[in-house]
This record gives C-alpha cells, sequence and structure tokens, in this order.
C-alpha cells in the first residue's frame, strides 16, 4: 500500500450501515472484505494506507490484519492501476488456445508487460488464474467486460479503439 498521507472516507456512510447491517451483533468483522470492495470502488480502484485506516477503524480492527486481508486477495489492488484493468487468463486452457498472441498485441500496441500501468495510467495489464470463460478462450477481461475467442489483431482492436475512444462501448 502507499500513499499514507492522503485522506479517504467513505462517500456514503449508510452504504457502510448496510453492509455491516447483514451480520451478527459480536460478528461485524465479518463485513470486512465488502468493505474494502467499496472502499476500493469509491477509491478510484485501489485501497492506500488511508482506505486500510477506515475500515479498521469502522470495524475496530488492527490495520494489520485488514492489511493481510486485503493483500491476499488478487481482487484488491494494493497500488495504482490505470482506468483500463486487463486481466489475462493463464490457465492451461487458455495457453493451448495461443494466449500467447494476446500478450504479444498489449505488448505491441501499449507498450506494458504483466504488473505495469501504462505512463498515461490508462492501462494496467495482470495475469489471473482463470476467468471461467475456458470454451470461449483465450479470453480477457477488461474492468467488468470479457473478451473472447482473441487473436492478435482483434486484441490490438479492442486496445486501439480503447485508447482513441477511451471508453467500453467496444
Amino acid at each position: 500500500m502507499e500513499d499514507k498521507c492522503e485522506k479517504f472516507s467513505f462517500s456514503d456512510m449508510e452504504a457502510v450501515r448496510k453492509i455491516i447491517a447483514r451480520y451478527p451483533q459480536g460478528k461485524q468483522r465479518s463485513a470486512v472484505m465488502p468493505l474494502l470492495w467499496l472502499g476500493q470502488q469509491q477509491n478510484n480502484n485501489w485501497i492506500s494506507d488511508a482506505v486500510l485506516d477506515q475500515v479498521a477503524e469502522i470495524l475496530h480492527m488492527n490495520v494489520s490484519h485488514v492489511k493481510e486481508i486485503a493483500e491476499f486477495y488478487s481482487m484488491f489492488h494494493s497500488k495504482k492501476i490505470g482506468k483500463y484493468l486487463i486481466q489475462i487468463c493463464r490457465t492451461v486452457v487458455c495457453a493451448l488456445c495461443r494466449n500467447q498472441v494476446i500478450y504479444d498485441a498489449i505488448r505491441d500496441t501499449i507498450s506494458i508487460g504483466v504488473g505495469e500501468t501504462s505512463e498515461d495510467e490508462l492501462f494496467t495489464v495482470v495475469e489471473v488464474e482463470c476467468l471461467g470463460s475456458c470454451i470461449n478462450a483465450p479470453v480477457i477481461m477488461i474492468n467488468d467486460h470479457y473478451y473472447e475467442h482473441l487473436d492478435y489483431n482483434r486484441t490490438v482492436e479492442i486496445l486501439k479503439e480503447l485508447q482513441k475512444n477511451n471508453n467500453l462501448t467496444i
């Protein structure tokens, strides 16, 4: 996590209360993951130290315990990410269906690799274990949108469209 000096407050405390209310009395700490998710959404899709502090304070938890939870799950991002999070499936099925062309297209088009964010902060690329769409391999997910049956040219087309129009209507 980074940027210890920044401030963060949940923008909708009623949503926080509703999340916590889902859990029985004495078990409210179980709301840690939904609150981390909400905090990430409200903090430009990453969990800063300030988000960890806020969640820990609300749930009366040790910050180090909240941080351990946030670092364990790959759905939480501990550093700033680009506007478009590109998740590449790295399973055997996608590999056998030539997902290497996806890596090549990304490198050739936006000049970054796995674990990197583009200089314009438009794209971040990560590998994930499975996107659950093996029958449509190779697959990537950009934010909440799946792109299936990809080849080099289609991947380049998607990336260029996002660069050009800066939206996910493709």
